[in-house]
């Protein structure tokens, strides 16, 4: 099991539709327990409050992942593949244009 920590702060921070108050952290624990503990240890300036009053981290959500698939290579592969097919579009264009040109100018 993989565990992740999903770290709140109070309030929504710069941006609630961007989540800049929220971290996911992956965590190295093996069970829950372990991951809860570190989660706690691990907290974005710790659970406690300032001087004014405000907290720090509002809520830790432990999350366990059965697994998890990074799909970054994935996705830069299939963008460079249609980047080429847009190339080699764009070149069957241009080379049916010259060639009706071609016919057209008589040459």
């Amino acid at each position: 099991m993989i565990y992740y920590a999903l770290y709140t702060g109070h309030g929504h921070g710069c941006d609630y539709t961007i989540g800049c108050n929220e971290t996911f952290q992956k965590l190295r624990a093996v069970d829950m327990d372990g991951a809860k503990l570190e989660a706690i240890a691990e907290a974005p300036h710790g659970i406690s409050r300032d001087q004014w009053g405000s907290v720090y981290t509002e809520k830790i959500l432990v999350l366990a992942v059965v697994d998890e698939c990074d799909l970054a290579p994935e996705i830069v592969a299939e963008r460079a593949r249609k980047v080429e097919e847009q190339q080699a579009d764009e070149v069957a264009k241009k080379r049916a244009e010259f060639e009706r040109l071609k016919r057209e100018l008589g040459q």
